[in-house]
């Protein structure tokens, strides 16, 4: 069992109890017993304090444990799935923060899922999530018709910038391909075509089938030796999601983060600017790499200044998911909650993701993401 629930095992006198091997095996899902789902709705929300939806919106409905109740009454047929209960179980960053809380690794996004699919079958999803698919299905963009369609010519090295790159941060872009020039990496944009990580997150396993092989098929007539991306969600769908899917994905797919660790050395100029940065959930959680960024700055040559919640205690961005879809004001209210604690470290905020770059530039933060910070200090052009 994990060390960190030992004190609560103490407490409760449930540590002989706990591992007899009858209660163990219930644990543990090899006797039959009650659905996860339950289990989340019965516990009294010990991730709470870690979940940023609950801590800005206040609510108990949309607290972990309350949205798992809902869900569980839905369920069992005692609540109907009509838009306001949708309203609440859409109210999630998918940034998997409480399962790092939870005894038994449940992740609330996770379980939610198959409830946010049937809503969207019973034209009960939010309008936001509905026009966010609706422009997926039709443009396989989550914007309408994409700003542009780069494809590679095939062979090499691949930049996948991601679709929020695209639609709104061009420029981030522009310095992921002069940093992997500087690097020494001849790479060519893929653009335009969405890695179905917004209809995963939705619920809409259908749409997300249909994108995912879209995006592995443009990869595959590519045929890079390399892709690297700039959003960890991407990288997390093309790594972790799309061999579950049966899809064929390139040998190697990196995070610009990640390929920026693996050089042995940084021939930088290193910098006197005081900088604190935002470790993203899915390159904390979903990547595995909660001490990337900030082991990246200290090689780089910053002055980093610790934010108070960093590496696997890390806290969303507010843009995670499809809460930007969903409920626009609630994640504007916590990217605001968020950089009003980096602040408190630095004013300047680096990042590895362009979801959080544009939710903390939105809300008047100053923020670079890793790839411009790192251009300016190899040398290169942009970046600040």
């Amino acid at each position: 069992m994990p060390g960190r629930w030992s004190w609560l095992l103490e407490e409760v006198g449930l540590r002989k109890l706990i591992f007899s091997p009858l209660v163990y095996r219930y644990i543990m899902g090899e006797l039959r017993g009650a659905s996860d789902l339950v289990k989340c709705a019965l516990c009294p929300n010990m991730c709470r304090h870690a979940c940023p939806v609950s801590i800005v919106d206040g609510r108990e409905t949309t607290s972990p444990s309350g949205k798992a109740r809902l869900g569980m009454l839905v369920e069992r047929g005692y609540v109907d799935l009509d838009r306001d209960v949708a309203e609440a179980i859409y109210a999630c960053l998918s940034c998997e923060a409480c399962r790092r809380w939870c005894y038994f690794s449940f992740s609330v996004d996770e379980l939610l899922r198959p409830l946010r699919g049937r809503s969207i079958e019973e034209g009960k999803a939010p309008r936001g999530v509905q026009a966010l698919l609706s422009n997926l299905s039709e443009h396989g963009y989550p914007y309408g018709e994409p700003r542009s369609q780069a494809r590679p010519s095939g062979g090499g090295v691949v930049y996948f910038p991601g679709c929020v790159t695209t639609e709104h941060l061009p420029e981030l872009a522009e310095s992921a391909l002069r940093l992997l020039e500087l690097l020494g990496f001849n790479a060519q944009p893929l653009e335009g075509v969405c890695c179905g990580a917004p209809a995963y997150y939705a619920g809409d396993e259908r749409l997300f089938k249909r994108l995912a092989a879209r995006l592995a098929e443009a990869l595959e007539s590519a045929e890079p030796r390399l892709v690297v991306a700039s959003c960890p969600s991407c990288v997390h769908a093309l790594r972790n999601l799309y061999p579950s899917l049966g899809l064929r994905v390139p040998p190697r797919v990196l995070h610009v983060a990640e390929l920026l660790a693996e050089q042995q050395q940084f021939p930088g100029k290193g910098t006197s600017l005081r900088i604190t940065y935002h470790d993203p959930c899915k390159l904390v959680y979903a990547l595995g790499k909660p001490n990337l960024l900030r082991e990246l700055l200290v090689r780089l040559g910053v002055s980093v200044v610790d934010p108070r919640r960093r590496g696997d205690e890390t806290f969303c961005c507010g843009y995670g998911g499809t809460l930007p879809f969903s409920h626009r004001e609630l994640a504007d209210s916590i990217a605001r909650e968020r950089l009003g604690e980096l602040k408190e470290a630095a004013e300047t905020v680096v990042t590895a993701c362009p979801a959080c770059k544009l939710a903390f530039t939105r809300n008047g933060g100053r923020v670079l993401d890793v790839a411009e910070l790192a251009v300016s200090l190899l040398g290169g052009e942009r970046g600040g």
